[in-house]
């Protein structure tokens, strides 16, 4: 079999290949069917080098497809023993950071903010942040970007960041390094909102999630305008996990701000958010409360 590899360096690694599989335990009877299905693999090779000494650990991986790794991939792992499994599997992993990360720019290409997705990038280089981390980053302010239409020249709002993190709380702390950048180099006034805001975190999140939804699910089909308090403050609670007592009590919050309802002295729902026409009928609710007390009382 070995007679169809031309270039001796390559059969010479194809024979060691062969040996290796006839001595590994559990492996003998399916030996020469993975032999048979590898002269493919170490043809490519040869096709691609001249000469051993060529076939180097950075261009391994980016002359040979991640997808003929994977389909031969005993021989793949027997060409990374030979040369150097750990150098071999660095290059790759950074050829993969590249090649996703190009996807991201794919993308963001045409958007008004992909100029902003760029420098930002460059930034986090210039900072000798890991490739894979500078791949994730650049997802998540790519999604956030395409959600909340934001524009190189315009700053986005608070309540925008607040609005993409209750669907996707996983994402703040990458977020929070494109909003760091946004404010100490781009200049723009612009914060994380706080954790009261929106109290997702990793271990809450997926359950407040289903809390909502069902909340939500309850009252679907109905004006906001016709919620009762009960039903308001159902919703808000699992949202921010504030509790049913504190948002039921009478007096907690300071009077309406244009845009914005207080429902604590840290937790603010700002206008365009998810949650911000039913903190609007929540204030309602408890100011006609309120009067009422007022009203009725002795």
């Amino acid at each position: 079999m070995a007679a169809s590899i031309e270039h001796l360096w390559c059969r010479e690694l194809w024979n060691d290949f062969a040996h290796q599989l006839i001595e590994s335990p559990g492996r003998v009877n399916k030996a020469a069917k993975v032999l048979m299905a590898s002269i493919d693999y170490f043809q490519s090779l040869e096709k691609l080098y001249e000469d051993r000494s060529l076939l180097t650990t950075a261009s391994f991986h980016e002359r040979v497809s991640s997808l003929e790794h994977r389909r031969h991939l005993l021989a793949y792992r027997f060409l990374l023993s030979r040369l150097g499994a750990c150098g071999v599997d660095n290059e790759r992993e950074k050829s993969n950071e590249k090649r996703r990360l190009h996807a991201v720019f794919a993308r963001a290409r045409g958007r008004p903010y992909a100029p902003l997705l760029e420098g930002y990038v460059n930034a986090l280089r210039a900072g000798h942040v890991s490739e894979r981390t500078i791949r994730l980053y650049a997802a998540v302010t790519q999604k956030f970007c395409e959600s909340a239409a934001v524009d190189t020249t315009v700053p986005c709002s608070s309540g925008a960041i607040a609005q993409y993190l209750a669907h996707s709380p996983g994402s703040a702390s990458s977020l929070s390094r494109f909003i760091c950048y946004c404010r100490d180099v781009l200049g723009w006034q612009i914060s994380m909102p706080s954790k009261a805001t929106l109290a997702f975190n990793d271990v809450t999140a997926q359950r407040s999630l289903i809390g909502l939804r069902n909340a939500l699910e309850a009252v679907a089909g109905r004006s906001v305008g016709d919620l009762r308090l009960v039903e308001v403050v159902r919703i808000i609670s699992v949202a921010t996990g504030l509790s049913k007592k504190y948002l039921l009590r009478s007096g907690a919050v300071d009077p309406l701000e244009k845009g914005v309802v207080l429902i604590s002295k840290v937790a603010r729902i700002e206008s365009g958010h998810l949650l911000y026409p039913y903190a609007v009928r929540w204030r309602e609710l408890i100011a006609k409360r309120e009067s009422f007390i007022d009203i009725s009382g002795p």
